[in-house]
């Protein structure tokens, strides 16, 4: 707990506004959790950050507590709380009607007849929370693709979502493998899972289960949370011209997403006065990014990232690449989204 505190308190000065906790922990001491529980809410209060704790049956039975009466841990400064498993709808319903304390879902495996029977029960989930769960164990964490069938369900009931990032810094016993939501992102930095999870537009909040005290790490993750433009990683394609350079710090906006290509809106709003210039017009392979050349009419000044394979065309300069790690990034892009490059090279 001594180190946990000045954690929080790092977290929450950088603007965070949701914090968790675990009750049903099977090595907890839970009457010493309830203590250490009013010390965080203190700082959460202060804040204006929402304290949610994970339970279990075991833990309201344990505290004293029911799914109709939550005194024991409304009095430990709580805000919400996720049942974690082992509830039914009934018993889930009885919490929210309640009204002591927000009810968190799970949004990893919530099924939706039980939404549908909370709605039936008078439960009203338009604007509360939904978290998915996180894996301690290397190997059992869910995929992207799952993150993104579930918010599609959960969405449609009005839930907000938020998933987890594993730290690369200090990592929390007895595993020590860190702690995401999706398998795939356990080992890259925290900052750009976020902007990957975002990117899903399945997920509204990223939390970071780790003890890290890495203040760098949270600075990243807490600029990351704050902004609304995409950063794509990518290197340049030899040496660009004045013209082309304009285009390629631009922030841009997604026109479409075709088979083909990626296109941004609007050329003739950022297009250079001097125009564009041919060069470079090679073979295209996937996630190069482009821009249409004066011999292009109407598109001159148009940039465009390939999601296959196109042959060179005398219209159109090759003047990047977007990096392998990144190019789930634009996988995952839809119009009317903002994204700009960070040039790597």
């Amino acid at each position: 707990m001594a180190e946990a505190l000045p954690y929080l308190e790092a977290a929450l000065c950088r603007g965070a506004t949701l914090v968790m906790t675990s009750l049903h922990l099977p090595e907890m001491d839970l009457r010493r959790a309830a203590d250490e529980c009013r010390q965080i809410a203190e700082r959460t209060r202060g804040a204006h950050a929402m304290f949610v704790a994970d339970v279990s049956p075991r833990t309201l039975e344990t505290l004293g507590a029911t799914p109709a009466d939550l005194s024991a841990l409304v009095s430990m400064g709580l805000d919400g709380v996720r049942p974690d498993y082992g509830f039914p709808a009934g018993a889930l319903a009885a919490m929210a009607r309640g009204r002591q304390l927000a009810l968190v879902t799970n949004a990893t495996d919530v099924e939706e007849k039980v939404l549908a029977a909370l709605i039936d029960h008078g439960c009203a989930l338009a604007g509360t929370w939904a978290f998915h769960n996180y894996y301690p164990r290397p190997e059992t964490g869910i995929d992207l693709t799952t993150v993104i069938q579930r918010g599609v369900v959960l969405q449609r009931y009005g839930l907000r979502v938020a998933a987890f990032a594993a730290s690369q810094g200090t990592r929390r016993g007895p595993v020590f493998g860190g702690l995401p939501s999706v398998e795939d992102l356990r080992e890259i930095p925290c900052d750009a899972a976020a902007e990957l999870l975002f990117a899903t537009h399945a997920v509204d909040a990223v939390l970071l289960g780790d003890p890290s005290l890495d203040v760098g790490e949270l600075d990243r993750l807490a600029s990351v949370a704050a902004r609304e433009v995409v950063h794509i990683r990518a290197e340049r394609d030899g040496t660009a011209n004045r013209q082309e350079q304009q285009v390629m710090e631009a922030v841009h906006r997604c026109w479409s997403v075709a088979p083909y290509l990626v296109r941004t809106g609007n050329p003739a709003a950022r297009l250079p006065a001097s125009g564009i210039p041919r060069r470079n017009s090679l073979d295209r392979p996937a996630y190069s990014i482009t821009i249409d050349n004066d011999q292009y009419p109407r598109f001159a000044g148009t940039l465009h990232i390939t999601r296959r394979a196109l042959p060179a065309d005398s219209r159109v300069n090759r003047v990047g690449r977007v990096r392998p790690a990144d190019r789930v990034l634009v996988d995952l892009l839809r119009p009317g989204d903002q994204f700009r490059f960070v040039w790597m090279g």
